[in-house]
C-alpha cells in the first residue's frame, strides 16, 4: 500500500513536469511566432500605408498636371483676344486691319470644364466681354455686328452673370492709379475692393504688354475666378475667366480619386486655407461587397474615416490655398497578406494540434510506464505467491511433517492447483509476447459447436468446481450441426480467461449471495450476421461500469483504484482475449447486465440451420 502510494504520488509527479515541459515548449513556439506575425503583419501594414501614399500623391500629381494644361493655354492666350474685336497686321501691304477675335466665338471656348464666360476690367472698372463690343443694345446696333438679336440677349445675359459674380467678388469698384513716386509701393491686386496702384509714368510704361500669372479667387464655394494682371499701353486690366467649381475643379478630383484603385473606403477632404467663409468639401471612395468602386460627396465629415491620414498636400499655384487629405479609418493587409494569414493560421494549428497530440501521447507513456511498473509488482506477487505456498507444502511433505494421507491428498491437490495456477499465468505472458511480436500463429479450422462446448466446459470444470461455482451451458437448436471456424487452443484460452476472471472478481467483491455463483455459456446464432455464431460469456458479480468498458481490452488495464483494489491480476488477461478474438477473425463486445457483465465474442460459422 505504501509502495502504491508512492507510485501515484510519481506518477502526479511525472504528469506535473511532462505539463511543464509541453507548457514551455507550446510558449517557445508560440511567443517567437507571436513576434514574427507582428513584424510581418506590421511590415504589411507599413507597405500598405506607403502604397495608399503613392496612389494619393499619384491621383495629386496628374490632378495638378490636368489644372496646369488647362491654365498653360489659357496663360498663352494674347491679350487682345479678350476683346470682341481684334487689330491684325496685313503683311502684304503692312495695314492694320479690324477682325473678330477669336474669343467672340463661343464655340472657341473651352468645353466640358464648367466654362462660363470670359472678361476684361480696365482701370476704371469697367466690364467688357469678347462676347461683345458694347455693353448696350444701342452701341451694339450702332456697331453693326451682325449678331443675332436671340444672340446679343444670350450674351449680354451671360455678360450679366458674370457682372453679378465679379461685383460679389469684389473686382467691379472703380480702380485708381495715382502716380506720386518713382517705385511701386503696392501692384495692383484685383482681389482686395480697394487697390491702389502708385507707380511713375516710366515704371507704368515699363509695364507695357506685361502679363502676370493667373490668380485665383472663390464665389461662395460655387464658382472659380482665375484671372491676371496685364499691362497695355493704355493701362492696366485684368483678364480672366469663370467657371462652375463643381464640373471644373470637384470633376478633376472624384475622377482621379475614382482611378486609385483603394482596397476599402477612403475620404478626400479639400479645405481652403486662406478662405475662412468657404466650407470644406468631402468625398467618400466606397467599395461594394462585388468589388465595385463609387465615389459620393458628404455633406460632413465622416469621423471614422479620419482616424488614418495617410496623405496631405496642396495644389500648385494659383490653387496652392487648396489643400487635399486623403485618409481611412484603418488600412488593409492587401491580398498577399490572406495567404500569409491562411499558412500561419494552418501553422498554428499544427503547433496547437501537434502539442495536444504531444501531450497526449506522453500521457499514454507515463500511464503505460506506470502500468508496467503494476504489472511487474503484479506478476511478482502472482508469481511469489503460489510459489511460495507450493515450497512451503512440498517441503512439509518431503519432510514427512504430515502422515495422514488425507492431508498429504489435500496438499498434492493444493500444489497441483496453484501450479496450474502458475502455468496459465505464465502462458498468458507467452502468448502476450508473441503477438505483440506478431509471432502468434493460429491453426483455423472449422469444429462444430458441441465439440467446442466440451472443450470449454473441460477446461474450467476444476477452476469452476473449486470455487464453488456451477455452469449453464446452453446451444441454440439451429446450432446442432453448425461448425465455428476457430483455433482450439485459442479458444480454450479465451474461455479459460474469462471465466477466471469473473471468478476472480466475484470472490473479490465478496458477493454473499450462492445464487449468484453461476456463470451461463450459450452459443447463439449473431444477430448482425447470417454466417455467425454468437459465443456469450455471462456472471453474475460486480460487473463492469460504462466508464470502464471502453479501457477493459486495453493492455495493463485492471478496474479499480490501485490503492484499494483487493482483486489479483496482471491487467493481460482480458487483453489477451481481445488479441485471440482478433487473431481469429473474431469480434468481442461487452454486454451491460443489471447483475455482473457479459462478453459476447462472435466467430466466422458454416452449416447454421435457418
Amino acid at each position: 500500500m505504501i509502495l502504491n502510494s508512492k507510485n501515484k504520488s510519481f506518477h502526479q509527479q511525472s504528469i506535473s513536469r511532462f505539463r511543464l515541459i509541453v507548457i514551455l515548449f507550446f510558449l517557445g513556439l508560440l511567443i517567437p511566432l507571436t513576434l514574427i506575425i507582428y513584424s510581418g503583419f506590421t511590415q504589411f501594414e507599413n507597405e500598405m500605408f506607403y502604397q495608399y501614399r503613392w496612389k494619393a500623391s499619384n491621383a495629386v500629381e496628374q490632378i495638378n498636371k490636368t489644372f496646369t494644361e488647362r491654365l498653360a493655354k489659357e496663360q498663352e492666350r494674347p491679350p487682345e483676344n479678350y476683346n470682341f474685336y481684334q487689330f491684325v497686321k496685313n503683311p502684304v501691304n503692312m495695314s492694320w486691319q479690324k477682325e473678330l477675335s477669336p474669343l467672340s466665338n463661343p464655340s472657341n471656348h473651352p468645353m466640358g470644364i464648367g466654362f462660363i464666360g470670359y472678361f476684361q476690367i480696365d482701370i476704371n472698372g469697367k466690364l467688357t466681354t469678347p462676347l461683345l463690343p458694347h455693353p448696350t443694345k444701342e452701341e451694339i446696333a450702332a456697331d453693326n455686328t451682325e449678331l443675332q438679336w436671340g444672340e446679343v440677349e444670350r450674351r449680354l445675359n451671360i455678360q450679366s452673370d458674370l457682372m453679378k459674380d465679379l461685383t460679389l467678388a469684389g473686382f467691379l469698384i472703380k480702380q485708381r492709379i495715382s502716380i506720386q513716386s518713382a517705385d511701386v509701393e503696392k501692384s495692383w491686386q484685383p482681389e482686395i475692393s480697394t487697390a491702389v496702384v502708385q507707380a511713375e509714368s516710366k515704371n507704368l510704361n515699363a509695364k507695357i504688354n506685361t502679363i502676370d500669372a493667373f490668380q485665383l479667387k472663390e464665389i461662395d464655394d460655387t464658382k472659380l475666378i482665375f484671372y491676371r494682371n496685364v499691362w497695355l499701353k493704355n493701362g492696366p486690366v485684368i483678364q480672366g475667366f469663370v467657371v462652375d467649381k463643381d464640373k471644373f475643379f470637384y470633376k478633376v478630383v472624384r475622377d482621379h480619386l475614382q482611378m486609385g484603385r483603394y482596397e476599402n473606403n477612403i475620404q478626400l477632404s479639400i479645405t481652403n486655407n486662406l478662405a475662412v467663409d468657404v466650407p470644406a468639401r468631402f468625398f467618400r471612395y466606397d467599395i461594394d461587397q462585388s468589388g465595385k468602386s463609387s465615389i459620393s460627396a458628404l455633406a460632413h465629415v465622416n469621423k471614422t474615416l479620419l482616424e488614418r491620414k495617410f496623405y496631405t498636400s496642396t495644389l500648385i499655384n494659383p490653387l496652392h490655398q487648396i489643400t487635399l487629405t486623403f485618409s481611412t479609418d484603418e488600412l488593409p493587409l492587401g491580398s498577399a497578406s490572406r495567404f500569409v494569414a491562411f499558412f500561419i493560421i494552418l501553422l498554428l494549428i499544427i503547433i496547437v494540434v501537434g502539442c495536444i497530440g504531444f501531450y497526449w501521447l506522453g500521457l499514454k507513456q507515463i500511464a503505460l510506464a506506470e502500468q508496467r511498473m503494476n504489472f511487474v509488482s503484479s506478476v511478482s506477487h502472482e508469481l511469489k505467491t503460489p510459489l511460495t505456498s507450493i515450497l512451503m507444502y512440498s517441503d512439509m511433505l518431503k519432510s514427512g511433517m504430515v502422515s495422514n494421507d488425507e492431508t498429504k491428498s489435500e496438499y498434492h491437490c493444493f500444489i497441483y492447483e496453484e501450479s496450474e495456477r502458475l502455468s496459465r499465468l505464465i502462458n498468458n505472458i507467452l502468448q502476450l509476447s508473441n503477438i505483440s511480436r506478431q509471432q502468434e500463429l493460429v491453426n483455423m479450422e472449422f469444429l462444430s459447436v458441441h465439440t467446442l462446448a466440451d472443450v470449454a466446459v473441460s477446461k474450467i470444470d476444476s477452476m469452476v468446481r473449486n470455487n464453488n461455482f456451477s455452469i449453464n451451458l446452453t446451444i441454440a437448436a439451429e446450432l446442432d450441426s453448425a461448425e465455428i471456424c476457430v483455433d482450439i487452443d485459442a479458444f480454450a484460452q479465451i474461455v479459460i480467461n474469462l471465466i477466471d476472471n469473473s471468478i476472480k472478481f466475484f470472490n473479490a467483491a465478496n458477493i454473499d449471495d450462492v445464487s449468484r455463483r453461476k456463470i451461463d455459456i450459450s452459443f447463439q446464432m449473431a444477430e448482425r450476421s447470417k454466417e455467425g455464431i454468437s459465443f456469450l460469456v455471462r456472471d453474475f458479480g460486480p460487473g463492469i461500469s460504462a466508464s470502464q468498458q471502453n479501457k477493459i481490452f486495453e493492455l495493463f488495464y485492471r478496474c479499480g483504484n490501485e490503492l484499494t483494489r483487493t482483486a489479483p491480476g496482471t491487467g493481460i488477461g482480458l487483453s489477451l482475449v481481445n488479441q485471440l478474438v482478433l487473431a481469429q477473425d473474431g469480434d468481442i463486445s461487452i454486454l451491460g447486465q443489471n447483475e455482473g457483465v457479459a462478453f459476447k465474442l462472435v466467430f466466422n460459422a458454416r452449416n447454421i440451420r435457418k
